[in-house]
């Protein structure tokens, strides 16, 4: 344990030194002045974990703490007793001193994606407010099937997301006429013009805590006349879905 003291008592003394008027008086300071030095002496010099009564410490002690993980820590004794410093619920805590600090930089929730996919970490599916662009976002889905190929006209794939639950926060369903997700929309069905009755489309359905099928209809998977949307009757091919818990 390291101590810092405050000298009220030994100030005092000093005081009385002034206004010594004999050799007597001389030698009964020095004793009383020795006393104090060693009292300090003593506390300074107490290990670690040795406990110090509040009788012993005065206010503006500061002792130093190893914890068990061998980090450091420290405590300051004030008029209500021993308090700990903390920063965000957590105690301060001494580290070796560095040559230099770096600034911490903010990333956007993009770019954290990026390091994930890089050091396989999952920091952005924990992030839910994007520094860099100072604004809450959207966190990142739980799963995310990626573009897959859809099943032939009345059948279905199968889609194992192995999240354990069957009632979702949050659901996102696409459809693309292309493998990399091209002009992608939320489209989950059609129908055919020459029949209302002969619909078109997919539909999902949950078939446990860690299974959903997307099957597409036995007339086949949706199009629809759109120019504006680049759609020209063709066939849609891939779907996406996202989960959240």
């Amino acid at each position: 344990m390291s101590t810092i003291l405050r000298p009220p008592k030994i100030t005092k003394i000093m005081t009385r030194l002034k206004k010594i008027g004999d050799l007597k008086d001389v030698e009964s300071v020095l004793q009383e002045l020795t006393q104090k030095i060693n009292e300090i002496e003593s506390k300074l010099g107490s290990p670690e974990n040795e406990a110090l009564s509040d009788k012993d410490a005065v206010p503006g002690m500061i002792k130093i703490l190893k914890n068990e993980d061998k980090s450091h820590g420290f405590k300051i004794m004030t008029e209500e007793g021993w308090k700990i410093p903390y920063a965000k619920d957590i105690p301060i805590a001494f580290e070796s001193e560095k040559a230099e600090f770096k600034k911490e930089v903010k990333k956007s929730i993009d770019e954290i994606e990026a390091d994930d996919i890089e050091t396989g970490n999952s920091i952005a599916n924990l992030t839910s407010f994007d520094e860099k662009s100072n604004k809450f976002i959207m966190p990142r889905p739980d799963y995310d099937s990626g573009w897959v190929q859809d099943a032939s006209n009345n059948a279905a794939i199968t889609i194992e997301h192995n999240l354990g639950i069957t009632d979702f926060s949050n659901v996102s369903f696409y459809a693309s006429f292309s493998a990399d997700g091209l002009y992608a929309m939320n489209a989950a069905f059609g129908h055919n013009q020459t029949a209302s009755s002969n619909h078109k489309g997919y539909w999902t359905q949950i078939i446990d805590e860690n299974t959903i099928k997307i099957g597409t209809s036995a007339q086949g998977p949706p199009n629809f006349r759109c120019d504006a949307l680049n759609n020209n009757e063709t066939d849609f091919t891939h779907v996406r879905l996202k989960l959240w818990k």
